[in-house]
């Protein structure tokens, strides 16, 4: 009796959402984690559902099958290949945080460490111009000088345009009153950053 084989099209659609899903979950001591939820360990069925609610959720296209699903589950989960991108990695427990670095697992003697950055939304936006009267106006009122707001700007733009980098120092808001806009400012750094 010869074995069925899955046709080229539905092979294309695994080896498709094994790479996405793979990028998706990692394991550890025979649980299952979300990338995006590292303290929440899942069992092989929770892992299971979610990918084929994703399937119905994301890909249209893709033709839910006990062929596709077993192929999919089979590649990702059970079999042992060297195909790391169509495979859940084994996860050593660590997460690290690498601004500028999309990749959301990063390889590390043999399992991966989860890279706990993402870039935020607004960078995702082509806008040719801005209007920076409303920010001026702003930055004018919580910085007494010229001078400090310009030290302030530089160092935000540095350390924007240089996220791997640590920098030698940062600013220290003080004011002896309520009411100046630290806590503004911060939250805006903190939008910025992501």
């Amino acid at each position: 009796m010869t074995k069925p084989t899955i046709g080229d099209q539905t092979q294309t659609q695994i080896d498709m959402l094994a790479e996405a899903f793979a990028k998706q979950f990692v394991r550890k001591d025979n649980k299952f984690f979300d990338v995006d939820y590292l303290g929440n360990a899942l069992s092989r069925t929770d892992v299971e559902q979610m990918m084929m609610n994703q399937i119905i959720d994301d890909h249209s296209d893709v033709q839910l099958s006990n062929p596709l699903l077993k192929g999919l589950y089979g590649k990702l989960i059970e079999a042992h290949h060297s195909d790391r991108s169509r495979a859940i990695q084994v996860w050593n427990g660590h997460s690290v945080c690498l601004p500028g670095n999309s990749e959301r697992l990063v390889p590390a003697r043999g399992a991966v460490t989860a890279n706990v950055w993402v870039q935020p939304a607004y960078r995702d936006l082509r806008v040719n111009a801005f209007d920076a009267d409303a920010i001026d106006e702003f930055l004018n009122y919580v910085f007494q000088t010229e001078a400090e707001r310009d030290l302030f700007v530089n160092w935000l733009a540095y350390c924007l345009q240089n996220e791997s980098e640590k920098p030698a120092w940062a600013p220290f808001f003080y004011s002896a009153s309520k009411g100046t806009g630290k806590s503004t400012l911060c939250r805006v750094m903190t939008e910025l950053f992501g």
